[in-house]
């Protein structure tokens, strides 16, 4: 048999590919942020009262840090999975760093595919999938690695709650 003939009997790889957020934005109110600044100076005036100076200069950084995340629009970047790795903007993951895989359905709002990496230090890779793309991510995956049940974190559900 021809190296032509061969290439054309192969099966072509299935490629999944779109464009989303990379991340759901969720405008905040000026009352979303009069609020996160009270805690926090609630919590700072505190800390001081205690003079614990360490714990008042990470509550004021880590309103900040919220307030400048929660007013962040997020970039539009590239999404593509096929049989070997997955894509996200320029960054390539190959799949063999991965153990397992799910598909997260969210009702009213993108789905989330959640990689399993094999490191410890950061575990999870959240990706923002439609609906639509869910099945077919869900069949490509399923060829090299295994499908687990997966349950949200409290970190998740109350970065939800905050709209983050």
């Amino acid at each position: 048999m021809s190296d032509t003939q061969e290439k054309r009997e192969q099966k072509p790889i299935e490629s999944i590919a779109w464009r989303a957020a990379e991340y759901e934005f969720s405008p905040k109110r000026t009352e979303w942020f009069v609020a996160v600044l009270a805690v926090a100076g609630a919590l700072a005036i505190f800390a001081l009262w205690q003079r614990n100076f360490f714990f008042a200069v990470f509550v004021i950084v880590a309103a900040g840090t919220l307030v400048l995340f929660a007013r962040r629009r997020p970039r539009i970047l590239d999404f593509q999975i096929d049989e070997k790795a997955i894509r996200i903007g320029d960054t390539s993951f190959p799949l063999e760093s991965f153990d397992g895989f799910a598909v997260h359905e969210r009702p009213g709002k993108l789905d989330r595919l959640v990689l399993r990496r094999r490191s410890s230090a950061n575990p999870f890779l959240n990706v923002p999938l439609d609906s639509s793309l869910a099945v077919r991510a869900r069949n490509t995956l399923q060829k090299t690695l295994t499908e687990f049940e997966h349950r949200e974190s409290l970190v998740d559900t109350f970065a939800d709650l905050l709209g983050f």
